[in-house]
């Protein structure tokens, strides 16, 4: 008022000034109530991530466990599938082995039909007594034949049989003391074994036979 007119434009600045103080008062006090707010929430964020934390420790522990369990399970599945490869190798050999024995018991079994066959051929004593004689043979060609068939099975079990069959064919067979010796015959009724007989073959009866014959065995 004492400036006049040229004190009119500081009263305009001092009003502008005291307006914006004003304002800057009330920013200031939404700013303050702001920072509280703003601190509140981060206190209670920092509650929640105390909460949170066991919570988290306990996920990464069960995570940890379930990692543990797995690479336990790909073990076993491994043990597993290494044990089905070794059973399905035991089972091929097993199988194979059974074949095997199935067709040395069928060689077997031909090769007893061969002997006898070429048994039968020669002809010593009675009919009855040689059809007597074949008659051990016939049984260990079905026992042969028999032992075959249950190898052939896929139920089969393999126990390596081959001796067993072999000591029951060597039993079946009639037993034969030096046959080397029985060519020492009487000359005299030589002429009499090279006569033909009924049904193939040649007579090998030396006649009445002497003391040296008590050494051997009659073979039927």
């Amino acid at each position: 008022a004492r400036a006049g007119e040229h004190g009119r434009g500081f009263a305009v600045v001092a009003s502008e000034v005291r307006k914006l103080a004003e304002r800057s008062q009330a920013a200031a006090a939404e700013i303050g109530t702001l920072s509280i707010d703003t601190v509140k929430a981060a206190q209670a964020a920092g509650d929640m991530l105390g909460r949170l934390v066991p919570d988290i420790k306990r996920t990464a522990a069960l995570v940890e466990e379930i990692s543990a369990a797995c690479r336990e399970q790909d073990v076993g599945s491994g043990q597993i599938n290494q044990a089905i490869q070794q059973l399905d190798k035991v089972t091929q050999q097993n199988a194979s082995a059974s074949e095997q024995v199935s067709a040395t018991s069928e060689e077997l079994a031909a090769q007893a039909e061969t002997l006898q066959a070429t048994i039968a051929y020669f002809r010593i004593g009675e009919d009855e007594a040689a059809a007597a004689g074949s008659r051990p043979l016939d049984g260990a060609v079905s026992q042969l034949r028999a032992t075959a068939a249950r190898m052939a099975a896929p139920s089969a079990v393999v126990r390596s049989p081959l001796k067993t069959l072999v000591k029951r064919g060597a039993a079946a067979r009639p037993a034969v003391k030096s046959p080397a010796a029985r060519s020492v015959a009487s000359k005299s009724p030589a002429a009499r074994s090279m006569a033909g007989v009924g049904g193939g073959g040649f007579s090998l009866d030396m006649g009445e036979g002497d003391e040296r014959d008590a050494d051997f065995t009659r073979v039927a």
